[in-house]
């Protein structure tokens, strides 16, 4: 069966589970250790990814999170090739962030839609090339190596964050 997008609903009273909420109006539990990309509620997660399970909770993995931050596993955790999908709906538009690692290299690639049946079009594990890459120039920072996780920023919040100087913009000419 194909992968359904899902939203978070909230945190149940059993701090091991997520209430979440497909976009068809489908609603269910997941366990906290089966969910690979945390995220603010004004976030819909794309897609969840249960290659590898791990025991922790999302507690112990926030606790030196800074707010509004992305939590994301440690390169040798994610499997090469995997795609983190993520969107926010501006007033103008539907913008999505894609983070991809690539051989531990992790690329950021954000694109924009008029509207959510645009997006859902161009949702896939391999969708169409964005008109622009982001791409850092070096792996992104551990915030702690003695915890299970490297911490991103909030990428769509803050735009500015996205054009540091660890960030390379140019032009993706052509599809792949």
């Amino acid at each position: 069966r194909k992968e359904e997008p899902i939203q978070l609903i909230k945190v149940c009273d059993d701090p091991e589970f997520l209430i979440v909420r497909t976009l068809e109006g489908v609603s269910g539990m997941i366990s906290k250790s089966n969910v690979e990309f945390y995220h603010d509620s004004h976030l819909l997660l794309l897609n969840f990814y249960h290659c590898y399970t791990r025991t922790e909770t999302v507690e112990k993995l926030m606790k030196n999170a800074e707010p509004g931050s992305y939590l994301l596993r440690n390169s040798h955790q994610i499997p090469n090739g995997l795609s983190l999908d993520i969107k926010c709906c501006c007033p103008d538009e539907v913008h999505r962030m894609r983070i991809i690692n690539e051989n531990s290299i992790f690329y950021v690639r954000e694109e924009s839609f008029k509207d959510i049946g645009e997006l859902m079009k161009y949702t896939s594990f391999h969708p169409n090339n964005p008109e622009y890459q982001i791409t850092y120039k070096f792996p992104l920072p551990i915030k702690n190596s003695n915890d299970d996780f490297t911490v991103v920023k909030t990428l769509i919040k803050n735009q500015q964050h996205i054009l540091s100087e660890n960030v390379i913009l140019h032009k993706v000419i052509g599809g792949g």
